[in-house]
Parts: structure tokens; sequence; C-alpha cells
């Protein structure tokens, strides 16, 4: 009894006086990503999400249950994919201050009666062969007009991960959601229970670590056998996202000349439109050298909207 009573104690001082979210998942799904197990949540609208980086401070998902403020669709909206890992998903700051809500209220200005909608699909730990996965997976639900695709890093050692050669295909299996009995009973739980959401993170951090310390194995592998940088793996994902989206564009954030110089080469061999700029600098990071801040984020929401004005206006 003593025992319940202890639980029911703590649950109250997580939930109502310290803030810890609850867990906010819809659904798990199998296929959205490739990396890690495949499995990725679908997240609940308005659910909540704790940020250290940011602050530790409590943010909300938006009215579709991810990043960004709350977007308004209807028969005439004209929808706006904005992919990336963790540096668009953004979750360091509050809804409204992000780079992807920044690109709509840019866009509300330039357009009179404007009908575009954003919607940020970024999600932290995602290379673009996840991410295009992830963008199939919402086209079923929000179908885009125009998909951009940020890139902040060259993905060399993240794309290693992946089985080879890649599998692009997309059918009725390809997304479905785990509903064994022991999955259904840990989303009840975390989703009631803060406490209980807060256990199974604490002892999440160990398989994020080990997960981490295999794919940097694979990396070093990977760069004992590569005097050069190969960006072969890259390079084929952002040809099937143009040969898939027919207003496609990839905006690379990369401070890497280089990098910059042959994705320019590629993409105009290929025909896919392309911005690149330099924002990964230390007066656009947190602490010099975490995410986007702010300012990062404005600067990143500027450059959206003007990559957009400039290739599909």
């Amino acid at each position: 009894m003593l025992f319940i009573v202890a639980l029911v104690i703590n649950e109250i001082i997580l939930s109502l006086i310290i803030g810890f979210p609850k867990y906010g998942v819809e659904k798990k799904v199998m296929g959205i990503r490739k990396s890690e197990g495949g499995i990725q949540n679908v997240y609940k609208p308005y659910s909540e999400f704790w940020n250290v980086e940011g602050g530790n401070k409590v943010f909300k998902r938006n009215n579709l249950g991810l990043p960004g403020a709350d977007v308004k669709i209807n028969d005439s909206s004209k929808l706006i994919y904005v992919l990336g890992d963790s540096y668009v998903e953004a979750s360091q700051y509050s809804p409204d201050s992000i780079a992807t809500s920044i690109f709509k209220n840019n866009l509300d200005s330039i357009y009179a009666n404007n009908k575009l909608c954003v919607i940020n699909l970024g999600c932290s730990g995602h290379d673009p062969y996840d991410l295009f996965f992830r963008s199939k997976y919402f086209e079923s639900i929000y179908k885009p007009d125009y998909v951009l695709l940020v890139l902040n890093r060259d993905f060399s050692d993240w794309l290693v991960r992946h089985k080879k050669p890649f599998n692009f295909t997309i059918d009725d299996n390809s997304f479905q959601s785990v509903n064994s009995n022991i999955m259904q009973i840990i989303m009840f739980c975390r989703n009631n229970s803060a406490l209980f959401n807060l256990f199974v993170e604490s002892n999440k951090k160990d398989v994020d670590k080990t997960i981490a310390d295999v794919s940097e194995s694979n990396t070093k592998k990977v760069e004992n056998n590569f005097n050069n940088k190969d960006y072969s793996d890259l390079f084929e994902v952002l040809g099937r996202f143009n040969e898939s989206y027919n207003n496609f564009l990839v905006i690379s954030i990369v401070t890497d000349e280089g990098f910059n110089l042959e994705l320019e080469k590629f993409a105009s061999g290929k025909n896919i439109k392309l911005t690149c700029e330099n924002l990964i600098k230390p007066d656009y990071l947190i602490k010099g050298k975490g995410h986007l801040n702010i300012e990062g984020n404005r600067e990143l929401g500027n450059l959206l909207t003007s990559a957009y004005v400039k290739n599909f206006q």
C-alpha cells in the first residue's frame, strides 16, 4: 500500500509540479525510418515534450502532432514539406520561434491571401534516406506540392548505417503499425504516466549510446577504406527524391565548401534545384556549437523563404 501511495505522490510531483510530460505517442509505425530498427513514433496533436538543450523547458507539438506552429489546411491549400534532421525539427525553442514557422510567416507577408502551408517533417537522427520514407509516409496524409530538404552535414557517416543497395520500394506493406501486446501496454503506461515515461527515457539513453557506438564503429571502417569522402550514397538518395517530386529543392547550410562544390556539380547534372549558404557558424549555434539558436532559426527561416521564392515563383 505504501508503495502505491509513493508512486502516486511521485507522479503528482513529476507531472503537476515539475511538469515532465507524458509520452504523447499516437502510434508506432514500421518503415518510416530505415535505421535503428525502423520503428518511428507518430505523435498526438499538441503532445508535449521536454527539451534539455533549450533550457529544460516543455513545449507542445502543433495540431498535426509535428514541430512548429499550427497548420491550417483546407481544399485550396498548397503544402510545402521541409525535411531535415534535428536542425529542422528545432525542439529547443517554442513552436512560433523556429525556422519553419518563420518561413510561413514570411510567406504570409509576401503573398496576399497566402494558401501555402509549411509542414515541418524534421526529425532528430534522420538522414536523407530515412527522410525519403518519412516523406512518403506523410504524403499519404498530406500530399505535398513542394518538397524542401535541408542538409546541415554531408551525412556520409550516417548513410553507412543502411543496408546496400538502397531499396526505395513503397507498397501496401511499407508502413505497418506496431500492434504487439507488449508495445501497446508500454505505450498505454507512458501515455498515462509521466513517471513511467521518465523511467523508460532514462533507460533508453543506454540503448541510444550503444547505437551511437555501433554507428561510429561503422563510420571508422568506411573512413579507413576511402582516402576521400564518398558522397555517392547521398547523391543516390537526392536523385530519387528528384524523381519522386516535381518541385524538389535541396538547401545546404553546410560549412564544407568542398562538399558544396561537389553537391553543385551533381545537382547541375541532374537538374536538381539547389541553394547553398553556410549557417553552421558559432553566431548561429546554441553556445557556439549546438543546434541553431534563435538567430540561426531566423536565418534559416529567411533562407527557406528566399530559396522558395527564387526557385518556385
